[in-house]
């Protein structure tokens, strides 16, 4: 059970600390690496409090005092840690089906005329931030009017490749 509330603790005040640092200075780039950073801050500093004050508990458990309690501790938080960092770059960025349903959303009773909504979705608003997102991430860069793949950008295709072919996904979007 110790495991399990200051695993979920340990996570909130993580958390929280992000959202402090983001809210005084929002990184530039490579959010990923400084969300790493922090989560990796916070988890060591944890650890080196409950060696510190072994005693102390919240609602009649102690922090975590055995092996399998910080293994257990460790592994909670490792997987709520990697999980918020995944989905954290789908929200990074606003996704077009968000800005489509919010437009619609904002506009007349009656709709929102098509050319009106094509105009909004156009690629200044899809294709370029992605594309800059890529090259200030290192993925790809830009070289004698053509777009090329980094190592990073090799690796990341090779992924998608891979894991397309994994779940038998049919070549496209």
């Amino acid at each position: 059970m110790s495991a399990l509330l200051f695993g979920i603790m340990t996570f909130c005040f993580a958390l929280f600390i992000h959202f402090i640092i983001w809210k005084v200075s929002l990184p530039k780039k490579n959010q990923t690496i400084s969300l790493l950073r922090i989560f990796l801050v916070v988890f060591i500093i944890n650890i080196f409090i409950f060696r510190k004050f072994s005693s102390v508990s919240f609602f009649g458990i102690t922090v975590p005092q055995t092996l399998p309690e910080y293994l257990q501790f460790f592994l909670l938080y490792l997987s709520l840690a990697i999980a918020y960092i995944t989905s954290y770059s789908a929200v990074e960025v606003d996704s077009p089906s968000f800005i489509i349903v919010l437009n619609i959303a904002n506009s007349s009773p009656d709709g929102m005329d098509e050319k009106k909504l094509n105009n909004i979705m156009a690629d200044e608003f899809l294709l370029l931030p992605r594309i800059k997102d890529l090259v200030n991430d290192k993925a790809i860069y830009f070289d004698n009017g053509k777009y090329k793949l980094t190592k990073k950008g090799e690796f990341m295709a090779n992924m998608f490749i891979f894991f397309r072919k994994l779940l038998n996904a049919p070549k496209g979007g």
